[in-house]
């Protein structure tokens, strides 16, 4: 949940939280003294599905040749473990040099299933460097999954996520990107 600002609702002996992206959470309740409308909660329902894939963001800032260079070992390095099996299910997508959907510098994407995530969140837990690295799950809810279940390894950049829908039809899957050059065009 994105800790923010609700609405409570009650229908057929539910209890419904509304956020503010429209992410609901059901709760069966049990109705204590009407006349002053007590109410406990009990038997809560949470969210069972399995993650399927993640994104990880490594964000790096063009005016800096420091930063550029080590985005682009990184994602050297990224390319070599994809290429050699310990990344099975990962693949890394173009440089981004412009805004792209929510990302307002330049970076780049690395899409693992969720049978590589933990090794990949181990790689760049470690290898990071100064490069701040946005980490978030694929779910049907890309803003939530962008604003409240996002992590940051290193400084946090700003995003821009209000243009995007509050609930997608399915999940985002991992495609396998085609060999993007691993070089800044000049």
């Amino acid at each position: 949940m994105d800790g923010g600002v609700f609405k409570f609702t009650v229908e057929k002996n539910l209890l419904i939280a509304t956020s503010l992206y429209g992410y609901k959470m059901f709760t069966k309740i049990l109705l204590l003294g009407v006349s002053i409308g007590l109410i406990a909660i009990t038997n809560s329902d949470f969210i069972v599905e399995e993650v399927g894939a993640y994104h990880f963001h490594p964000y790096f800032f063009l005016p800096s040749k420091n930063s550029v260079s080590e985005a682009i070992s990184l994602r050297k390095k990224v390319r070599e473990l994809i290429n050699d099996g310990t990344f099975p299910e990962c693949s890394i997508n173009i440089i981004n040099l412009n805004f792209k959907r929510a990302h307002q510098f330049a970076q780049y994407e690395v899409c693992c299933n969720k049978t590589s995530f933990a090794i990949a969140k181990s790689f760049f837990i470690q290898n990071h460097g100064n490069l701040s690295v946005l980490t978030h799950p694929l779910t049907v809810y890309l803003r939530e999954d962008l604003e409240g279940r996002a992590e940051w390894l290193g400084k946090p950049v700003p995003m821009y996520t209000e243009f995007l829908s509050e609930e997608l039809p399915s999940p985002i899957v991992c495609p396998v990107y085609r060999d993007f050059p691993d070089e800044i065009p000049e």
